[in-house]
């Protein structure tokens, strides 16, 4: 599932992209920890338009994505976003 740059901002249409491109996503906690999950998504009809979302389990051991576990942290511009664009910071 592609999106497109005016459907950044629809959570419902976010959350089946993640699903649909990641899957099920696997709790690696050994706690019960209710974890945040940071996505980047770049629109497919805009290049460097880029939906950046954060997702917080909605219990400990939650493994899917719901709209209504996201948040929008920003619509910013970005050419050819990779991970190693991103610093893990613990």
């Amino acid at each position: 599932m592609t999106l497109q740059r005016q459907t950044l901002t629809d959570l419902t249409k976010v959350a089946a992209a993640i699903e649909n491109s990641v899957g099920t996503i696997s709790d690696s906690s050994e706690n019960d920890i209710v974890e945040l999950t940071i996505f980047a998504i770049e629109a497919s009809d805009s290049d460097g338009k880029v939906g950046i979302y954060a997702w917080t389990q909605s219990e400990a051991d939650d493994t899917t994505v719901g709209s209504d576990e996201l948040s929008i942290i920003g619509i910013v511009n970005a050419d050819d976003i990779v991970s190693g664009d991103f610093q893990y910071l613990a």
